[in-house]
């Protein structure tokens, strides 16, 4: 959407009660679900929104105010007023085109328990912080993350549709079904 003659990106850095992709870190595979409220307590007055997580390819930052996170019933949803950098204009020509669609964060766990369904190892995220960068990226670890250039954008109801079709899960849902080894929970875990 055009603001004053700025491009508007917007798009979700994490969804909740979704589950992730398989993850492997450390020899460990398991998928995150982000439970609402994660974001609740956290301070993000210094947050970049990046492309592959490249902290030199920077296309908003809270500090700056050009990226503003809102937190809704959703997930966590970034808004990057563009610049008119050639970084601004080549990233708006890549979602645009579709070869950029997905989106990840980096920052910090500090709440979470880990749940057994079938088998597979779950993450419930209760608190995060991503206070260090939100990116655009070609494969994120959780779909849903809706990323849209208001102004290029169709269909207003684009956005809900899409929503409809993600593998939603509620944290109560997810089964304490240990397998025969359980690994130890760590204290904390950065993403």
């Amino acid at each position: 959407r055009q603001e004053n003659d700025a491009t508007i990106l917007e798009f979700y850095a994490s969804v909740f009660n979704v589950k992730s992709k398989p993850i492997t870190e450390k020899g460990k595979t398991f998928r995150e679900v982000i439970v609402p409220g994660t974001y609740d307590a956290t301070d993000t007055s210094n947050t970049l929104a990046t492309l592959f997580h490249d902290k030199n390819k920077i296309i908003g930052r809270s500090r700056s105010g050009t990226l503003t996170l809102e937190p809704d019933e959703y997930g966590l949803k970034a808004i990057v007023n563009m610049g008119n950098t050639q970084l601004h204009r080549d990233t708006i020509e890549q979602v645009e085109r579709g070869d950029l669609d997905e989106c990840s964060f980096i920052g910090r766990v500090n709440d979470w328990s880990e749940k057994y369904e079938d088998g597979e190892l779950f993450w419930l995220k209760w608190r995060a912080e991503p206070r260090k960068r939100l990116t655009l990226v070609v494969v994120g670890a959780y779909a849903g993350t809706n990323l849209i250039i208001r102004e290029f954008m169709e269909n207003p109801n684009e956005k809900e549709a899409t929503r409809e079709e993600e593998e939603e899960v509620k944290p109560e849902e997810v089964k304490n079904e240990a397998p025969a080894e359980e690994p130890k929970k760590e204290e904390k875990k950065n993403i």
